[in-house]
Formats: structure tokens, C-alpha cells, sequence
């Protein structure tokens, strides 16, 4: 006989919106650094490791849940280089593992969104607390391959892979009209047209007509990720190079030197440099220490630093008129933003999901009288000694 269940919700004063929807590029890594000092407490102060790493799973604070706290509007004569603050946080943990506790180590698996997974739980290899730090890594990285501008704006890879395919360029002013074609509506095939003569994105900078070599080939890091296995994600990763790295970045962010360099920085310190090695070709030497929390901060603090606010305004009134009507449709249909899903792949994600939690469910009915979390996924947790 199972013992009776019972259902029980927790209801929170506190209110967060999705950190996509952030409204400069600063002040997503801004909030990015709150939700990494979030994860720091939560692992140094008590043990527990978050282990479901996702854009949904990760917050902006705000007053309520509404078009207005989503997207605000600035005060009277905002100076210059107004945006509002808003403080990230970690969100979910459900999933999370007391590492004090020996069942939980014996049991923990990493159970986060497929495109967010280290490389370590994708191969099955034991996982150790700084490779929830990755994740945390490759949610940046993709937020800034597929956010091209604040507020959600989604990048149209489509649009570009049919113009790339056709033998066009890709560059920097094509992507920003592709975008905003997708997110207020229009024909990609003019845009495509009047790019080819030279027509250019008004708010786009000086290189904006400088083409892009873009390797479509990581398909890893757009939608259509949850039709790869685990090993195709691995060796694209591992086979990416630097130029492929910075060059995946939408230009709304590659055009700040410094989110290039140091992402690329943080890229490194996690899987080491480059070099040639003696069967001729170029490899990456394994890094000798782990990524650290501070390491990570550290980084974050230098981007927000090295952004240029004249380069990083406010959406304009237009802009910003429109993102509140895109969250609105977004409350509407459930508030449901999964960053690397798009249309028929939300409900794969779904799936994916349900799938989990039925299995992480099945797992805990055999066990009579479990009371400690059980986790489903790939690798054990090593934990700090």
C-alpha cells in the first residue's frame, strides 16, 4: 500500500518576469550577476545546488506580474541613459539537492532544460557543483545568440539561413531588420531585397553593412536543439571555435567589445584555450581549475563596465509600446517563453519535460517511505570536500 499523497503549493509575495526581458543589454548581465549571487549563497551557505538551470527558472524582481512592471516606462525626462534596475534572482528549486545529505548525493542527477545541460551531464560523467556554474554559462551565451534587441526580441534564423542558402551575405543590419520583421510583422523577402541594395538598419552602427561569418552549422544553439541527442550538442560545442563563438552573437550584443571578449574569456576559463598539438591540428587544453562563483562575478562586473550607455539605450517609445503588447499575448496564452522552442517545439519541450517528471515520479514510488528528493537525469554530483 503507497501511503497518501497530498499536493502542496507555496504562494510568494514576490514577483519575477523572465530574464529575457530585459531592457538593455548592461542590465541583463546585471541581472544575470543576482542570480549568480543567488546560486553562490544557496551552494556556500547551506549545500544546496540548483540543478534545472533555465531561462524560465531564472528572474527579473518586479512590483506585480503586468505589461507595466515587465516592460516600464521611463520617468519624465528620463536622462540619457535611464533603464530600470531590476534585480535577478534563481527561481524553482524544486529540483535542487541538499549535498549534506548522503541519499541526495547518492541519487542527485541533473535534471536541467536539454540546451542548458553542462557538457559533463550530457556525456553521462560524474558532475560536479561547478558545472551548474556552466549552465548558468550557456544560458548567457544562448540568451545573447537568440535575443537580438531588449524586451524578448527573437532572433529570425530562418530568414537568415534562406538568405545565406541563396548565396547573400549576412550582416549585422540584415539580422537587426529580420528581427524586427518577426516581432512586428512584415515580408523578410523585401527586407532581403532592399538590404542587397544597400539599405541599412537606422539604428545600426558604423559596420553594420560588414558581413558576418556565421557557421549555421551549430545548430545547437538556436531552435530545433530538442531534435539533437546529447552527443550531437557535446561535438558542437567542443568543435566550435572563437571566431564561431563571437560570431553567433546577435549584433544587439556583438557589437559591445565587451561582451565579446569577455565571454569569450568565461568560454575559456571553462574549457581551456586553443593550441596546436602535435598531430597537426588545434585542440583545447583542459582547464586545471574550476570555474569559481567570484570568477564569474567578476566577469559579469567588467561587461557591465565595458558597455558604452550611449551604445545601450532604452527602446525607444515605438519599441517599447510593443514589447507590452507582446507580453500581454504572452500572459494570455499561459506566459509560456521557452528560449530555445519555437511553435510545435514548445509542445516538444513539454513532452521532454512530462516525460522526466513522470520517470522522477515512478523512481520515488519505489521507494517506501522516501522523503528526500529524487532526481532523474544523467551523472552523479561530486561535492566540495
Amino acid at each position: 500500500m503507497l501511503d497518501d499523497r497530498h499536493r502542496h503549493c507555496t504562494l510568494f509575495k514576490t514577483c519575477g518576469v523572465d530574464i529575457l526581458w530585459f531592457g538593455t543589454a548592461c542590465k541583463l548581465f546585471y541581472g544575470l550577476a543576482g542570480v549568480m549571487i543567488s546560486h553562490q549563497n544557496a551552494y556556500q551557505k547551506h549545500d544546496i545546488l540548483h540543478g534545472d538551470v533555465s531561462n524560465g527558472n531564472t528572474l527579473m524582481l518586479v512590483d506585480d506580474i503586468s505589461e507595466t512592471s515587465a516592460v516600464p516606462s521611463p520617468p519624465d525626462n528620463p536622462p540619457k541613459d535611464w533603464t530600470p534596475l531590476r534585480h535577478g534572482m534563481t527561481s524553482d528549486w524544486g529540483s535542487a539537492a541538499d549535498c549534506r545529505e548522503e541519499e541526495d548525493k547518492e541519487r542527485l542527477r541533473c535534471t536541467g532544460m536539454l540546451p542548458f545541460e553542462s557538457n559533463q551531464s550530457l556525456k553521462g560523467e560524474p558532475v560536479e557543483y561547478h558545472h551548474d556554474l556552466q549552465s548558468y554559462f550557456w544560458l548567457a551565451y544562448l540568451i545573447i545568440c537568440n535575443c537580438a534587441g531588449p524586451f524578448n526580441m527573437r532572433r529570425d534564423w530562418d530568414g537568415e539561413k534562406d538568405i545565406s542558402g541563396s548565396g547573400n551575405p549576412i550582416t549585422p543590419s540584415l539580422i537587426n531588420n529580420l528581427t524586427k520583421i518577426k516581432t512586428q510583422g512584415g515580408d523578410w523577402k523585401k527586407v532581403a531585397k532592399d538590404h542587397a541594395l544597400g539599405s541599412k538598419d537606422p539604428s545600426a552602427s558604423s559596420g553594420a553593412s560588414a558581413p558576418i561569418a556565421v557557421n549555421y552549422n551549430q545548430s545547437w544553439v538556436r531552435p530545433g536543439v530538442y531534435a539533437l541527442t546529447p552527443e550531437d550538442i557535446v561535438n558542437q560545442r567542443e568543435v566550435m571555435t572563437d571566431a564561431d563563438f563571437t560570431n553567433l552573437m546577435t549584433p544587439y550584443f556583438a557589437r559591445h567589445q565587451a561582451i565579446q571578449d569577455k565571454m569569450l574569456e568565461l568560454h575559456t576559463l571553462f574549457f581551456g584555450s586553443m593550441k596546436q598539438c602535435l598531430d597537426g591540428f588545434k585542440h583545447r587544453c583542459a582547464p586545471t581549475q574550476p570555474v569559481t562563483h567570484s570568477q564569474i562575478l567578476e566577469i559579469f562586473r567588467h561587461i557591465c563596465d565595458g558597455i558604452c550607455p550611449e551604445e545601450d539605450t532604452y527602446p525607444d517609445e515605438k519599441s517599447h509600446l510593443g514589447a507590452c503588447d507582446q507580453y500581454c499575448r504572452s500572459l494570455k496564452s499561459g506566459n509560456r517563453m521557452p528560449l530555445m522552442a519555437e511553435g510545435e517545439e514548445e509542445e516538444e519541450e513539454e513532452k521532454v519535460t512530462k516525460v522526466r517528471s513522470n520517470k522522477r515520479t515512478s523512481e520515488l514510488d519505489g521507494l517506501a517511505g522516501a522523503s528526500k528528493r529524487g532526481r532523474e537525469g544523467r551523472g552523479t554530483i561530486k561535492t566540495r570536500s
